[in-house]
Parts: structure tokens; sequence; C-alpha cells
């Protein structure tokens, strides 16, 4: 019986571990393991997304649209190092939401970036994002999230951003908290939201 619940209680943990980082807004996360109901904390919106998030989990992957994340120009970023590289993939179509993969090698270790999606006025969702890119009249963006590097330069994870719904073409980006510049982007790519 022991040995049971041993079991049990290790496949609860790998599953804790597995669960997607929730942004629900700026600087508001859901913890994972813990388990959400309509309070103060958490209003109706955000308990389905978080529950669509985590039925999502549990899908296949081979509905998610790769892309590869670069070096940009260097005009507007900076490049980390020539092995620098990133990968993002995600859901085309999801509710509320952006949901994605992101794995990124070889930046610098144990630092800290932010992961960002940045729109464009010409562009479909541009006006959806919640903050104007310093300097610009129209141009919207919303930093996802902080993240820390590990001591190889790697970091890994699944995130999903709640988000109003609409259709988006943005770019991705890896900005260095340092200095500010982008280091890994993917440019215009489209993705949908959409209320259940």
């Amino acid at each position: 019986m022991k040995t049971i619940l041993l079991v049990i209680c290790i496949f609860a943990t790998i599953q804790l571990c597995a669960q997607p980082i929730i942004v629900l807004d700026k600087g508001k996360l859901y913890l994972k393991g813990t388990v959400p109901v309509l309070t103060d904390q958490y209003s109706s919106e955000e308990l389905n997304f978080i529950q669509n998030v985590i039925e999502a989990a549990t899908k296949n992957t081979s509905t998610k649209s790769d892309k590869a994340l670069i070096t940009p120009p260097l005009d507007w970023g900076k490049m980390e190092s020539d092995s620098t590289i990133g990968q993002l993939r995600h859901f085309m179509d999801f509710s509320n939401g952006f949901y994605a993969d992101v794995k990124l090698q070889n930046l610098k270790p144990n630092h800290e970036y932010v992961l960002t999606l940045n729109g464009n006025p010409k562009l479909e969702g541009n006006e959806l994002f919640p903050e104007l890119v310093q300097g610009m009249d129209v141009e919207r963006f919303y930093d996802i999230l902080r993240i820390t590097t590990d001591s190889a330069g790697n970091y890994s994870s699944t995130i999903a951003v709640q988000l109003k719904p609409g259709n988006y073409r943005a770019r991705f980006y890896v900005k260095d908290t340092e200095d500010w510049k982008i280091v890994l982007y993917h440019d215009y790519f489209k993705f949908n939201t959409f209320k259940p």
C-alpha cells in the first residue's frame, strides 16, 4: 500500500512540474498546484482560462506550430553568441490566450531575460496589447514574463498568457534586462484567441 501511495505522489509531482506557467495579467501568475476558486484573487474568466490551459497541457503537441528564434538584426538587437538559438512552439488558436513551449539555448548563464509579444499598428492585434512602446504613439507590446537561465545559459518552459480575444500578428522577443536589447526573436506570426 505504501508503495502504491509513493508512486501516486511521484506521478502527481511530475504532473505538477509539467504544468505551464500561467500569466493572467502583468505580474499576476497562477501558482501551480493551488486549487483555483472564484474569489477576489481569480475572476470567473481567469478560472476558465486556467482550466483550459490545464486541459491543453495533455493535448497532442502536433497541433502546435514551430517557430525558430534567431538573433535579430544588430541595428536594433544584439548577438549573445554564435550558438544562441531558441524555439517557440505554439497553438495557432487558443481560448482567451497565447499558449506556447519556449526553449532557449546558449544565452548568458544565470541571467534574467524578459519574454515579450510585440505588435505593429499596421497589423492585426496591435491594439489588444496592454502597453505602448516607449517613444511610439501606437505600437503596443506585452512583457509577458521575466525568466532566468540556468548555469549553462539555457531555459525551457511552457507558458500560457491570457489575452483579449482577437486575431493577432506579432513578433516574439527575448530581451536582456541589463540593457533591454533583443537577443532572440521571431518575426511577425499569426495566432488567434477566441472566447470559448
